[in-house]
């Protein structure tokens, strides 16, 4: 029996290590994406209850701070297309004068891009500040 050379020995092996490598880097690239996409809008709701915390905060008490925090909020999850219809927003004071303090939360369900990876479910972010003397 005549020995083969090495070369053709190897043929169709470097289809198989793609073959084996592609749905691993597949895998890995699709959740950098999800992840990505799931920081990103963590980072949009915390901006949002911030704004809208600092809103409040700035409101005189006679004027509806929660209502006018929760307002924005909802102006501005609206503006990032996030959905605020399956949202769950809070505010509320607590303390009294001249300690009152304004909480603003948001929880938001997330879907990632492609649901490959395993993210968290909801995008939440809490904010308390206490409230300016007007």
């Amino acid at each position: 029996m005549p020995r083969v050379p090495f070369h053709k020995r190897r043929r169709g092996a470097s289809a198989l290590e793609l073959a084996l490598v592609t749905p691993v880097i597949v895998l890995l690239a699709t959740s950098i994406l999800d992840w990505a996409w799931y920081f990103h809008e963590q980072t949009l709701v915390l901006e949002a209850v911030h704004d809208s915390a600092r809103k409040g905060a700035t409101t005189n008490q006679d004027a509806d701070p929660e209502g006018e925090a929760l307002a924005l909020l909802q102006q501005r999850l609206a503006a990032w297309n996030l959905d605020s219809d399956e949202a769950t927003l809070d505010a509320s004071l607590s303390g009294s004068s001249p300690d009152t303090e304004i909480t603003v939360s948001a929880s938001i369900p997330f879907r990632g891009l492609t649901g490959i990876a395993l993210t968290p479910d909801a995008v939440e972010a809490t904010m308390t500040m206490r409230l300016e003397d007007n």
